[in-house]
């Protein structure tokens, strides 16, 4: 066995309990137990990867399949190698009664609450977290040696998702946790008090009117 193909134990022990526990994929070295599927991740890598989403662009892919022939599995798959190439990924699964994708507020908690930065190195080594407030931390910890970093933030459609980004921001620099997180409540959908909202100058809810606008907010702020 090469170098490559190396698993530790305790990874190992942990994929094999996941199968047999709950009979699902894990979250974490998916790459160890798959056969057959190179071509397809490379078409996804070349032209999607390294190509168009280069470029800005967006792309829709539909994925069709019985129960358990392994949809999930190529999903975690694709997620890992979004993460090689440095893309925030967000795994959302919709359902008509969870999370219908004509609720648009209920996605935009979803994607919201699932998303990941880019992880590098074994998933057991790290501290499994999901979250805006996680991109957050990562997004400050990569430009917090700069200056004014506050004004990076801009060009985003919704001027209420800019300030609470910014307000996030000035949190973070002055390490007030309470105040990140009443601005985290209002980036995940949630009510937050009034005066937290005239303080930042967030004018608008997270509802059904405004969801789509923020998650464009959100892929924007992602993409600067």
């Amino acid at each position: 066995m090469n170098q490559k193909n190396q698993i530790a134990p305790r990874l190992a022990k942990a994929i094999i309990h996941k199968l047999g526990s709950f009979g699902t994929p894990p979250e974490f070295g998916i790459e160890y137990f798959s056969v057959g599927l190179e071509p397809y991740l490379d078409v996804i890598e070349n032209e999607y990867l390294e190509d168009i989403l280069k470029l800005n662009l967006s792309s829709f892919k539909l994925i069709t399949g019985n129960y358990g022939g392994g949809k999930t599995h190529l999903l975690y798959l694709i997620r890992d190698l979004a993460w090689q190439h440095n893309y925030v990924t967000s795994y959302v699964s919709l359902s008509p009664t969870e999370c219908p994708f004509d609720r648009l507020e209920l996605v935009y908690k979803k994607v919201v609450s699932n998303i990941i930065p880019p992880l590098k190195q074994n998933i057991l080594e790290q501290q499994w977290e999901t979250g805006i407030e996680v991109l957050l931390k990562h997004w400050y910890s990569n430009v917090r040696e700069e200056r004014n970093i506050i004004s990076k933030i801009k060009n985003l459609e919704s001027s209420s998702f800019t300030n609470a980004l910014k307000a996030a921001m000035i949190s973070l620099v002055s390490d007030d946790d309470e105040e990140f997180s009443g601005v985290m409540q209002w980036l995940k959908g949630e009510d937050v008090p009034r005066e937290l909202r005239l303080r930042y100058r967030i004018s608008e809810r997270i509802d059904r009117s405004t969801a789509f606008r923020m998650l464009r907010s959100l892929v924007q702020f992602i993409n600067s």
